[in-house]
């Protein structure tokens, strides 16, 4: 005599839609490769994913220091162009301009 879970067992292999997924299960769960696989391809995807925004972050700090260097450079640039001018207006020489700011005979031509 069979039990009920047997019985059950039965009535779900005759459903032609059940018995097909029960395959595919047993089918998939056997497949140990194929699991194996499948979770060395997720790993690949959560550690891309996870360089790509730490790099993302180093990145922007990366960047934003080079723009405050560069900012920087710009504004000593700037001040010592302005001293410059300051000291044509004045009637400064142009070797003694050179001297305190560093530009070239060329540069300071170019600001008169």
């Amino acid at each position: 005599m069979l039990t009920p879970e047997e019985l059950e067992v039965i009535e779900m292999e005759n459903d032609e839609a059940i018995k097909k997924a029960k395959e595919e299960f047993d089918s998939l769960k056997q497949d140990e490769k194929e699991q194996y696989l499948a979770e060395l391809r997720m790993k690949h995807i959560l550690d891309t994913n996870n360089i790509k925004q730490t790099g993302f972050r180093m990145g922007m700090e990366e960047g934003l220091q080079q723009g405050i260097e560069k900012g920087l450079e710009k504004g000593k640039e700037e001040k010592t162009k302005q001293i410059a001018k300051e000291m044509l207006k004045n009637g400064e020489e142009i070797e003694k301009i050179e001297k305190y700011t560093g530009l070239t005979k060329e540069e300071i031509e170019k600001l008169r």
